[in-house]
Formats: C-alpha cells, sequence, structure tokens
C-alpha cells in the first residue's frame, strides 16, 4: 500500500507551504505599495519624468526646486560692510555707517536689506517669477531670503507686500511681490496683509526713468484702505518687494504706512541694483 503524504503539510520546501507562509509578507507589501505615502510619492515620481524639475534660471532640468549649481555660482551675494539703512555695499575701504544717498536725506522706512545684486542669474530668477507665474521660483526666493529676513525683521507684526495697480494684476494675474511674502509668511508664522496697501493710481514703469523721476512717479501713489488703518496703526511691518532700484516705491509705500501710524518698517527684496560685478 502507497502511503498518502500530505505534501502542504510535511514538505517545509514545498509551493504551497511557501505560498502560504508568503501571504502576510505579500499582504504588508501591498499594504505599503498602495498606502497614501507611497502613493503620493509614485504619483510624484510620475510627475517627475512628465514635467521634469527645471533651472529657474537657465531652465535646464535638475533634480531639485531651485536653481543649478551652474547659475547658483553667477548669484552675487551682497554682504558687509553695507549702509545700515538701505542695505547699500560699501567698498571695503569705506569707512561710513550712510551711503550717499541716505546721508542726503534719510528715506522713511527704518531699514531695508537686499540679498542679491541684480544682474546674472539673479535678473533671470525675477524674470521667471514675473513672467512664467512660477509658483516654485516664488517659494525658492522666500527660502533663500529667509535666513536674512530672520537676521533683520525682529518682532514683526504684520507682512505686507507692495502693491501693483488692479489693471497690471489683472493682466498679469498675479502680483510677485505678493507671491514672496505668502511665502514668507508660511515661513515665519506672521500674518500677511494681502490688500491692506493699495496703489491708487496706475503709474508707468520706472525702467528708464532716473532716480528724481521715478520718486515723482510713485509719489502719492499708495495709501492704507480705511478697514486696515487700526491694524497698522503702531504696527511693525515687514514690506516685501522683488527689486530695490533707487528705493522710492518702497519709500513711497513706507511713507502711507508711517501717515497711517506704522510704528516701524523694515523692507526686504530679493535683489537690488549695485556697482558690485559678478
Amino acid at each position: 500500500m502507497i502511503k498518502e503524504i500530505n505534501l502542504c503539510k510535511t514538505a517545509t520546501n514545498n509551493p504551497c507551504s511557501r505560498a502560504k507562509n508568503a501571504l502576510p509578507a505579500i499582504s504588508g507589501a501591498l499594504i505599503n505599495v498602495f498606502s497614501p505615502h507611497h502613493l503620493a510619492k509614485n504619483i510624484d515620481r510620475f510627475i517627475d519624468m512628465v514635467f521634469p524639475k527645471k533651472c529657474q534660471c537657465c531652465r535646464e532640468v535638475v533634480q531639485w526646486d531651485g536653481i543649478c549649481p551652474k547659475c547658483w555660482s553667477r548669484l552675487l551675494f551682497i554682504r558687509p560692510p553695507m549702509c545700515k539703512i538701505c542695505g547699500s555695499p560699501f567698498d571695503k575701504t569705506d569707512q561710513f555707517d550712510l551711503c550717499t544717498s541716505c546721508m542726503s536725506g534719510l528715506p522713511v522706512f527704518d531699514k531695508h536689506r537686499s540679498l542679491l545684486s541684480y544682474g546674472g542669474s539673479a535678473r533671470k530668477l525675477v524674470l521667471s517669477l514675473k513672467y512664467r507665474k512660477d509658483n516654485s521660483s516664488a517659494m525658492f526666493i522666500a527660502e533663500i531670503m529667509l535666513p536674512m529676513v530672520l537676521e533683520i525683521a525682529h518682532k514683526v507684526d504684520y507682512i505686507i507686500p507692495v502693491p501693483l495697480h488692479w489693471t497690471r494684476v489683472s493682466k498679469r494675474g498675479f502680483n510677485q511681490s505678493a507671491l514672496i511674502a505668502r511665502h514668507l509668511s508660511r515661513f515665519l508664522g506672521i500674518p500677511i496683509l494681502i490688500d491692506s496697501l493699495t496703489r491708487n493710481r496706475k503709474t508707468p514703469s520706472q525702467g528708464s526713468l532716473t532716480s528724481h523721476m521715478r520718486e515723482k512717479n510713485v509719489a502719492g501713489a499708495f495709501s492704507v484702505k480705511s478697514s486696515s488703518s487700526k491694524m497698522i496703526s503702531e504696527a511693525r511691518i515687514l514690506l516685501v518687494d522683488d527689486v530695490y532700484t533707487t528705493g522710492s516705491t518702497i519709500n513711497a509705500c513706507s511713507e502711507a504706512l508711517k501717515l497711517t501710524g506704522a510704528k516701524k518698517i523694515i523692507a526686504v527684496t530679493l535683489a537690488k541694483t549695485t556697482k558690485l560685478k559678478i
């Protein structure tokens, strides 16, 4: 008589036994694969394949949000010595606390700092933000500005972006300074007042204007909404813009805020026109 043998019970290396023992592992693997975390990760990988991340300056494909090493090397950071008010860089041989512009007439704002000299990769970064409506550019800009902001903006009550006229917002679809300000607000945990400061009239582009013409162009162009007056009064404000050229726009905004009773205004921008060379 041939003895029947139940292979599934006696053999440890037979297919039935291995399949039975593998079931918990397979189930666990499937749970992991289809978990929200892994699904999100796989979706991100798929998006990166179809829409690869690109350098915000030269548009070369990169593995991260931001800019490539080559473009990073072409950023010129503004470092001390600099004017203690407007942040204009000095020659290393200068021994002054204030630049000639601030000596001839103190600005309305209390302090301004800019991270980069406007040119090279900094210019491309600003243009990418302005004309591509690239929110990842705004977040990257806010991230690299953050250490500078933390250094000078102590005990700030509100963040306010420099406003555009409504016709320009309508045409462009967004305010680039507000995009940066939103990310800084999120990073710092400081409330942002998007519509408190408004641009009353449409002003010509400042690009080709002289310093005096710029000042005249934006004089009285900004005001604080009456509904925001109580919040602005005695408040310490962090004013955010993308580029500082002569300071006329920042100054005009600061004047409107100070007239409403703002206690202190610290202005920050990504880039500033300087004589520095890369």
